[in-house]
């Protein structure tokens, strides 16, 4: 009963994840309160949270006020903000630190406009820029915010499971200075390939590309094949990601990781997911291999051929 109790807590949480918050941020002393109110009530759910703003009160008050809501729900996927007029447009602009959460502003802010976010946000639908928000709100997208403030990642994964990408996981990071920020993240192949950019990574993270041994065809992630890194071909789709992020020094060190902890040798003792002075592997270790081998150049598959029998 307790390892069922926290699954369920765990899944709460990771449910929570994919949840939009909303504020609605309006002049006078009661405009954005009444608004939330009605709206709430009609959508039969807690969906905004109202910030009023009295004619004495500056927009940089508000932005503390804001920027305090979202440090109390780390766990969104978006915000989405809804303002009236004037200085709230820009209130983006007095935030006091970067934002990994999406954050999308909305202006001319009306209860019908509010029922109208409410329930995209309640069919899981996230707002995108466009010129108005439909044909009877009068609203428009002020500003987008999520893609440059979120921390930036790599992705790896595996076709045989999520075991052998957090090995390659491992190796990647290895590879890239701490300084630059970047995360590696392991990724079930399957979810990749049938969620595409509606997993959750991709709410959390400026995805700049995926590694691993089988393609889940995502159009707008640059993909890098494990077998093109191990070969030396592939690198300079990384050095492409690191050249804007980085110093030619530092690239230069970046390849240099590279080349060594994805040799031949360190690659093969990753995708073994037992201990490599035993004799026998995993069937998903054997199709792993194999997957990569034959997508080697003929001139290494002799030499990968030579360098699992070592290993084994």
């Amino acid at each position: 009963m307790l390892l069922l109790a926290l699954w369920l807590h765990k899944q709460g949480a990771n449910n929570q994840k994919q949840v939009t918050h909303a504020v609605i941020l309006a002049h006078g002393y009661a405009t954005a309160s009444s608004i939330a109110n009605v709206a709430n009530r009609l959508l039969k759910n807690t969906i905004f949270e109202s910030f009023d703003m009295p004619l004495d009160v500056t927009p940089e008050a508000i932005a503390q006020q804001v920027m305090r809501y979202l440090e109390g729900h780390p766990l969104a996927s978006g915000l989405m903000i809804l303002v009236d007029m004037g200085s709230l447009k820009a209130i983006h602009r007095h935030f006091d630190r970067a934002l990994s959460t999406p954050v999308t502003i909305i202006n001319n802010v009306s209860t019908s406009m509010a029922l109208y976010v409410g329930e995209r946000i309640l069919q899981g639908i996230l707002l995108k820029r466009s010129p108005a928000i439909s044909p009877g709100c009068a609203g428009r997208v002020s500003a987008l915010l999520a893609e440059s403030n979120k921390p930036r990642a790599i992705l790896t994964t595996c076709a045989t499971g999520i075991g052998v990408a957090t090995n390659l996981c491992a190796l990647l990071s290895a590879s890239i200075p701490q300084a630059l920020e970047i995360d590696v993240v392991a990724c079930d192949y399957a979810m990749l390939a049938s969620n595409k950019t509606q997993e959750p990574v991709f709410m959390r993270y400026d995805v700049l590309a995926i590694v691993g041994t089988l393609d889940p065809h995502i159009a707008s992630v640059p993909w890098i094949s494990l077998d093109s890194l191990i070969s030396g071909e592939g690198n300079h789709y990384l050095m492409r990601l690191f050249g804007s992020l980085t110093t030619p020094e530092q690239v230069a060190e970046i390849n240099n990781l590279l080349l060594k902890n994805f040799s031949l040798r360190r690659v093969i003792e990753s995708v073994t997911i037992l201990d490599t002075s035993k004799s026998s592997t995993t069937l998903s270790s054997f199709c792993c291999a194999m997957s990569i081998w034959r997508a080697l150049p003929s001139r290494m598959k002799e030499r990968w051929r030579s360098m699992c029998i070592l290993v084994a």
